[in-house]
């Protein structure tokens, strides 16, 4: 809760889901990190970030539907979409992090 925004139970349920996708990709770039490049693929991280980019935008659009229909006020959308931003973009740190590794 921030500033008296709090997500209704879907929307926790939704970002929960997301950050458990997101602490995955962190588990893999600490893998990589500590394993040797040829036990590790980059690929993996990639898919990381493209599955958090599509669930970024689902979370978007469902979020969108769900003030158009009065679900929730504007103030906990804006609060909602910009913690999956923040999120999807740590992915793509995660994707420099392992591409730094493996000398791209």
């Amino acid at each position: 809760q921030k500033a008296g925004v709090t997500f209704t139970e879907k929307q926790a349920e939704r970002m929960l889901a997301f950050m458990d996708l997101c602490d995955k990709s962190l588990a893999h770039m600490n893998a990589v990190m500590s394993g040797h490049r040829s036990d590790n693929d980059i690929q993996k991280a990639y898919d990381f970030e493209n599955d958090i980019h599509q669930m970024r935008q689902q979370l978007r659009t469902e979020n969108v539907a769900a003030v158009n229909d009065n679900k929730y006020d504007y103030a906990t959308a804006i609060l909602f979409v910009d913690l999956a931003n923040e999120l999807e973009n740590l992915s793509g740190y995660v994707v420099n992090v392992v591409e730094a590794r493996f000398g791209i």
